[in-house]
């Protein structure tokens, strides 16, 4: 008989503590406060009516057990003006939900990302163009985030990041515009590329050994949307997965 699918939404965010670690600098508002708190708990709700099992975020695998202590302090009442999207919305959610800190796994990799090479290369191999269209292209990534944030709630965002049109401009910044930089003898835009799905495939891996199991029935991994653009595609080419759009649960 065949075993039903398992359940994963993947929940693409901005990181709303920005420590700036991101080549696009981006500006980010208080989380903290009253307006920002509301709708982050009607995101949580929403995401609450899922009912996933298991939780996904963007730590490694070695902070597992400092994650593991922070929500059981953040069980026990304390940690609540911590920023981060991590204790905002995974350990919020996994409270609700009464889940146990085993039930929210650490499952990020780490990754090469030369970007100063990058430069140097497109620089000195005549590539000032190809090296424009990417910078212009994170300017007006910039200049969206920077205006549609202040006037849009944490679920407009939220949405707005997890559309197909958004990843498929994400996705085409690796496959269309850095995979062209460099040369043949030293690609370093393919590398970086290639670097990026190495690492996104990874965390693929970290997440596949947890829904192995036979009590892990519906996942919600929580992400930058950089990350769930390349997961997205990961698992949809997945039989044994039935993957739910969040554009669903949100809304």
């Amino acid at each position: 008989m065949a075993q039903p699918k398992k359940q994963l939404v993947l929940l693409g965010t901005y990181h709303f503590a920005n420590p700036g670690l991101d080549v696009v600098k981006v500006k980010t508002d208080n989380v903290l406060g009253e307006r920002r708190q509301a709708e982050i708990r009607a995101v949580v709700e929403r995401l609450k009516s899922y009912q996933p099992d298991q939780l996904f975020i963007e730590y490694l695998p070695s902070q597992q057990a400092h994650i593991d202590s922070l929500y059981g302090q953040y069980r026990q009442g304390k940690l609540r003006s911590r920023p981060d999207e991590v204790t905002q919305l995974a350990f919020r959610l996994a409270d609700a939900l009464n889940l146990s800190p085993g039930q929210i796994h650490c499952v990020d990799s780490p990754g090469d990302f030369p970007y100063d090479s990058l430069v140097q290369v497109a620089q000195t191999t005549g590539q000032q163009a190809m090296l424009a269209q990417l910078h212009t292209q994170m300017e007006t990534f910039r200049r969206w985030f920077d205006g549609y944030l202040p006037t849009h709630t944490v679920s407009d965002m939220l949405n707005a990041m997890n559309t197909p049109q958004f990843q498929q401009v994400d996705l085409n910044t690796y496959s269309g515009i850095l995979n062209q930089i460099g040369t043949s003898e030293n690609a370093v835009g393919s590398y970086i590329a290639g670097e990026w799905w190495k690492r996104n495939l990874r965390i693929q891996s970290n997440i596949l050994r947890v829904m192995a199991g036979e009590k892990a029935r519906k996942g919600l991994v929580i992400f930058g949307a950089g990350h769930v653009s390349v997961l997205n595609q990961l698992f949809t080419l997945d039989p044994h997965y039935n993957l739910i759009p969040v554009a669903k649960i949100l809304n």
